[in-house]
């Protein structure tokens, strides 16, 4: 059995790379310029093998973070939560490509929550959405 987190993270990446605004694994560094940016964070693995296939169950968290002075209506972390659905579950068969060692059979959403934290000057509206991968071990 092996890890397939590297290659998640990285088709993910690569999918939301177009979006608009930054995307990021694991950590943002400590100066973010844009109103928003996308979290790529949170891998949970768990061993879904059989008598005859390595196969795992892995979670991912697609966090999306903005920030607007005053007032923050929520739309473009709506926006942005859009571009990700069309990006990375476009219809109920979508998959993502890990060739050439390992095979995603199933995509679904497990969840998609919203938080919205206010200080002082700026409000931050933030929204996680986890996707959960069947992968086949080739």
């Amino acid at each position: 059995m092996r890890s397939s987190n590297r290659q998640i993270k990285s088709a993910f990446s690569a999918l939301l790379s177009d979006i608009g605004y930054p995307v990021y694994s694991n950590f943002v560094p400590a100066q973010v310029d844009p109103a928003a940016y996308i979290l790529l964070s949170g891998i949970a693995d768990t061993d879904a093998s059989s008598m005859d296939t390595n196969d795992t169950d892995v979670s991912i968290s697609v966090g999306i973070y903005t920030k607007e002075n005053i007032a923050n209506s929520g739309d473009l972390c709506d926006l942005i939560a859009e571009g990700v659905y069309q990006r990375i579950l476009p219809n109920p068969q979508a998959v993502i490509d890990l060739s050439p060692d390992f095979q995603n059979t199933v995509l679904k959403k497990v969840s998609d929550q919203s938080t919205v934290l206010q200080l002082n000057s700026f409000v931050a509206i933030n929204r996680t959405i986890i996707f959960r991968l069947q992968i086949l071990h080739k």
